[in-house]
């Protein structure tokens, strides 16, 4: 099982020097535990694609796919949505494992 702080690194990616990083565990995981939320709490309200996620989190499109990856694989039941305009993320709201 991987902890938080390499999950950071090896799978969000760090843009932090060595020293920065070293001082900061805890509040890198804040921050990217708070992404994780906003990230839900944005889903709850309307669907949205993995640019307009990554615009309102402040992150890249990469991110934003594997913050929702994240949310997956924590057990939230998030499914893409084909429209009229391409894929969106939508947030079931009845299902959480």
């Amino acid at each position: 099982m991987i902890d938080i702080y390499h999950y950071q690194r090896i799978y969000l990616g760090s843009y932090l020097s060595r020293r920065e990083e070293d001082s900061m565990p805890y509040e890198r995981s804040r921050t990217i535990e708070e992404r994780f939320q906003r990230a839900l709490v944005l889903l709850q309200k309307k669907r949205l694609n993995a640019g307009q996620l990554a615009l309102e989190l402040e992150v890249s499109r990469p991110t934003a796919h594997r913050i929702i990856a994240e949310l997956k694989r924590r057990g939230y039941s998030i499914r893409s949505v084909h429209e009229e305009h391409g894929w969106n993320y939508e947030l079931n709201k009845k299902h959480h494992s």
